[in-house]
């Protein structure tokens, strides 16, 4: 069972600027709801009960807001459903860490994963994932199945997963791309040149990673390659065990730090729905 979650919001957003200037990222309005609403109501359509959510220092105040509420406005705004305003419910446990420096995704991680002993579930900030069928009933009973797949496929096989997309050829030099071999996670390439690519599936930032996960991150740690420690993480763990690869299909994968990913799926939206319904 995966009971508890990590979502990673502690990097600097450069890929943003100007636009998320005064607001990080993973906050920005997505379908007119921030992309962290989103995504907490997707860790909890997986089944999780505990929620950590890493943070740079400067968004401390953004997520300690989200953890709270702001309940009170439930009853002075018409016609918003008071989840929006409470995105977290009671019964979810939510911990918020600090990452004090931008050391990269394996060192996020580790901060947050140090006292969980079971597989947990791990999901980039700025990687949204929208159900279309849903666009018009934005909430957390619409929460997106796209870590509930990687869950479910855990729980068949007990084996570590990591989801992936569809791309185009011309745009997979953009990503981490996997290499299989019959069928079976070989290794993931960062970013290969037009044509080297060894397949067009890319990582989407949603994992699912074993409870020993900070002991061999720190054993793959390099200094000189902090941003692509996760990367060697993932490639050292299919050396030492199966990883299962978790195709998500008729998904809108929307990459926050991208703005004409952001821009594109909220005018996919307005084209598939006359009212965004609060």
């Amino acid at each position: 069972m995966v009971d508890e979650a990590i979502i990673l919001a502690g990097g600097l957003g450069t890929r943003m600027m100007p636009a998320n200037f005064y607001c990080p990222k993973e906050f920005l309005p997505l379908l007119g709801v921030p992309i962290m609403h989103h995504i907490v109501w997707e860790a909890i359509a997986a089944g999780v009960s505990v929620i950590h959510i890493v943070v740079s220092p400067e968004k401390r105040i953004f997520a300690e807001q989200m953890v709270r509420g702001r309940g009170y406005l439930a009853d002075m705004v018409d016609g918003i459903e008071s989840f929006h305003f409470t995105p977290i419910p009671e019964q979810i446990s939510c911990n918020i860490h600090i990452q004090e420096r931008p050391l990269g995704v394996g060192d996020a991680i580790t901060i947050a994963s140090e006292n969980i002993s079971d597989a947990f579930l791990v999901m980039l900030g700025d990687n949204a994932m929208l159900d279309p069928k849903n666009f018009n009933n934005v909430g957390p009973r619409s929460g997106c199945v796209a870590s509930k797949l990687l869950v479910d496929r855990f729980e068949e096989t007990g084996s570590p997963c990591v989801g992936a997309i569809m791309v185009e050829p011309e745009s997979a030099s953009n990503y981490g791309i996997i290499e299989l071999e019959d069928g079976r996670f070989v290794r993931v390439v960062e970013k290969p040149e037009f044509g080297e690519q060894p397949t067009n599936l890319a990582l989407c930032g949603r994992y699912i990673f074993p409870g020993n996960s900070p002991k061999l991150l720190e054993e793959v740690r390099n200094e000189d390659r902090l941003e692509l420690q996760s990367i060697d993480f993932l490639n050292e763990l299919a050396n030492r065990e199966e990883v299962a690869v978790v195709e998500i299909e008729k998904i809108d994968w929307v990459d926050a730090g991208n703005i004409e990913s952001l821009y594109a799926s909220e005018f996919s939206a307005l084209h598939r729905s006359e009212i965004i319904k609060f």
